[in-house]
Order: structure tokens, then C-alpha cells, then sequence
């Protein structure tokens, strides 16, 4: 059996499996998305989702492609930054920023710095500071991150956009006693 098959047949059995319609389109997003690795890799990465799945839920084209490269989630790389954090405050305490720093990695950093720093984290910690609440918040935080550091550099401020004029001018119209034509 050819691997493009194969293939077809996992990504059929999960979406009869999950109660998906799988129309052509999709088949070709899923395609285009495994195409640079090849279908025998594809294969082998659908293999190994449902042997992980713990309900049927149809793979995105997206978990396909890191179950291909092995690569892990961000969801993944995110906790694992929060636990580095939590780990290195109990490690390291407020007086070693720099070897906490170093272990914690910059983007761990970046989120520390989002708490006002190192030694203010550390002393907060417990106190002003819920462990389990501000652990969810570094996982968001660094999701942001990572997010954000794909479109602009992350110390540029967010800018607002162009603002939309069509309430302004919609105000203008009916000033002027004219009718707002949709």
C-alpha cells in the first residue's frame, strides 16, 4: 500500500471516528501541510496520534506536522517555561538572579521581567502572589510571547490600528439630515 494512501485511510479513519465529514478540500490542507516531510512520515505520525488519543478527535493539519518533527507544542514549551520559573525561585531564591536567569532561558526571562522583575517575583511569591494562578499566568505570558515575537520585536509596545471611520462618518451623514445608505 502506497503512503498517500495509507495516509488518506488514517486521516478517513479519524474522521469517521470523530463524526467529520472529510470533504476534498480538507484532504488537500492536510496534503499540502505533511507534503515537505512525505507521506511515509505522515504515516507514521498518525500511527503514533492514535495510539496517543485518548478520545477520537480529528488531528489538525498543524498537530500532524509536530507530531512529524517531533517537535513539542507550544502549549508544551510554554509550561515547561513556568515550571523553569517556579523551579529556579525555589532553586535560586531572589539572591542568584543570574544563575536562575541563565537555567530559566530568555523568553523565561522576558516573563519574569512582565512581574516586575526577579527579586520582586521571588518576594511575592506565596504572599501577594497565588503559586498555582501566577504559573497559568507565565504559560500565558510566554504563550503571548511567542506569539507576538513572530510579527514584531517583543520590547516594540503594541501600536493601535487605523481607526474604523464608519461610525464617525455615519454620525456626519445623519448630522447633515442625509440618509446612511449600508
Amino acid at each position: 500500500m502506497n503512503s498517500e494512501f495509507e495516509f488518506h485511510k488514517l486521516l478517513n479513519v479519524f474522521a469517521h471516528n470523530s463524526k467529520v465529514q472529510l470533504t476534498q478540500e480538507m484532504i488537500a490542507i492536510y496534503d499540502i501541510a505533511v507534503e515537505p516531510f512525505g507521506y511515509e512520515r505522515a504515516v507514521v505520525a498518525m500511527k503514533k496520534l492514535i495510539m496517543e488519543c485518548k478520545s477520537w478527535q480529528m488531528p489538525t493539519p498543524q498537530a500532524i506536522v509536530e507530531k512529524i518533527s517531533n517537535k513539542p507544542s507550544r502549549i508544551s514549551e510554554a509550561n515547561e517555561v513556568a515550571g523553569r520559573i517556579m523551579q529556579s525561585i525555589t532553586d535560586f531564591g531572589y539572591s542568584r538572579g543570574a544563575e536562575a536567569r541563565k537555567f530559566i532561558g530568555e523568553l523565561g526571562w522576558l516573563v519574569v521581567r512582565r512581574f516586575g522583575g526577579w527579586s520582586t517575583l521571588c518576594c511575592d511569591m506565596g504572599i501577594s502572589l497565588n503559586p498555582s494562578t501566577a504559573r497559568a499566568q507565565m504559560r500565558d505570558i510566554a504563550l503571548g510571547i511567542m506569539d507576538i515575537s513572530e510579527h514584531r520585536p517583543i520590547d516594540e509596545a503594541p501600536q493601535l490600528g487605523e481607526p474604523d471611520k464608519r461610525l464617525e462618518n455615519a454620525v456626519k451623514l445623519l448630522a447633515a439630515g442625509k440618509e446612511i445608505k449600508k
